[in-house]
């Protein structure tokens, strides 16, 4: 949802993205004065943000370009005016992409794609945590209301062997934990410089410090590029090749 909404002048968000849906589909003032039936003058002040449309023709154009009302006038972000992907973007933080994308292959029977992203945030985040459990917080509940003294005591130590085993469960997973969705992010959003770098038998140093100096061993030239790629290449190889381990039965500490 846009924090702030601005609805006049010709950076109003309606404006915009009306100027972004017709350039997208390639539609013209004309085409769309045809088809829904407003005027080219109103169009072109609709575009300019001159001025608003009133809700029937604010339809008219959510209807021929296939988004909703509220994508049109900034409520919204999600441009689908199907209500269920509407709202499951809005509480997931989703793209529309990705929660149609997921749809499509569930209709079309394709597993894989719900298992891996299942598997991947699964394993991303303990599953169980013995703080905010809603079973211990119920019974904490009963407990304040229970009377017998006996009852109290019994119900206490079901509470504190609820809360041991979530918390072993927990020392467990965080052992095991081994993170691959914020080395998939940082591989994707890393930015560095397209430099040489000089690797020789001293260590790695960028190539211009050695410009006017002659080395007598063994060297290498190498993009910082590739050196950063690879690396992060490596450690996702590694922690996939570890979730593989982890999902057949076999658990080792790191």
């Amino acid at each position: 949802m846009m924090e702030k909404v601005k609805f006049t002048g010709y950076d109003s968000v309606f404006a915009e993205r009306l100027r972004g849906l017709m350039s997208e589909n390639g539609t013209t003032q004309k085409e769309l004065a045809g088809v829904t039936g407003i005027t080219r003058q109103a169009i072109s002040q609709y575009m300019d943000g001159s001025i608003q449309p009133n809700i029937e023709k604010l339809y008219k154009i959510a209807d021929y370009f296939k988004v909703s009302a509220d994508y049109l006038i900034g409520l919204s972000d999600v441009r689908s005016f199907d209500l269920e992907v509407k709202v499951i973007c809005e509480k997931t933080g989703l793209s529309e992409t990705v929660v149609e994308t997921i749809n499509f292959h569930k209709k079309n029977k394709n597993d894989y794609l719900c298992e891996t992203i299942n598997f991947l945030i699964e394993n991303e985040f303990p599953p169980k945590l013995w703080k905010g459990n809603r079973e211990i917080d119920d019974m904490e509940d009963v407990l304040k209301q229970e009377e017998s003294e006996e009852e109290q005591k019994m119900l206490k130590k079901v509470i504190d062997d609820k809360k041991a085993f979530l918390r072993e469960e927990e020392r467990q997973w965080h052992g095991n934990h081994f993170p691959l969705l914020p080395s998939i992010r940082d591989y994707l959003n890393i930015v560095t410089t397209d430099e040489d770098m000089l690797i020789t038998k001293d260590g790695i140093f960028k190539a211009d410090e050695f410009e006017d100096k002659e080395i007598e061993t063994t060297f290498a030239y190498v993009g910082l590029n590739d050196m950063v790629e690879q690396t992060l290449l490596n450690k996702i190889t590694e922690i996939l090749k570890y979730l593989k381990k982890f999902k057949s039965g076999f658990r080792y500490e790191l």
